[in-house]
């Protein structure tokens, strides 16, 4: 993921990397929970706050804070997140964060760390399938593969 200030972050095990692509010489590496390297990272989104957004399949929801270089992981167990499997991320325009999952679709709000969730009835073929995610003015649009 790039962020708006022309970052590049990527992953590696339970490493975390920031590269400045004006200036690839800048690299800053920080560590990330061991549990988040037990499953594949699906998506990383760097929000409009201080947190980095990162998708796993089989852990939840991670929100890194850039500041405190802290971690905190959301899961089913201990949150409303719908599933442990979470494919992709968008912020919306009012900074919440909108998950797919093999359940559904869930919508996190980081100020009040909240969740709402749609769960749908056959989820899996549904939200493996979605191609793209997007936000126009009237709301939400999804687009997806019929199976």
């Amino acid at each position: 993921t790039i962020d708006p200030k022309g970052f590049l972050w990527l992953s590696a095990g339970t490493n975390l990397y920031s590269i400045n692509l004006k200036h690839p010489e800048e690299v800053k590496s920080f560590s990330l929970p061991a549990s988040i390297g037990q499953f594949g990272i699906s998506k990383i989104l760097k929000g409009n706050n201080q947190y980095l957004y990162i998708a796993t399949l089989g852990s939840g929801l991670f929100c890194y804070n850039e500041q405190t270089q802290t971690c905190i992981n959301y899961t089913p167990e201990q949150n409303q997140l719908l599933s442990n499997y979470c494919y992709n991320l968008l912020q919306t325009s009012t900074d919440n964060i909108l998950i797919t999952s093999d359940r559904g679709i869930t919508l996190f709000n980081p100020t009040t760390e909240s969740f709402r969730s749609i769960e749908l009835d056959n989820g899996l073929s549904l939200v493996v399938t979605i191609l793209y995610l997007s936000e126009v003015q009237a709301g939400l649009v999804l687009f997806w593969r019929k199976t």
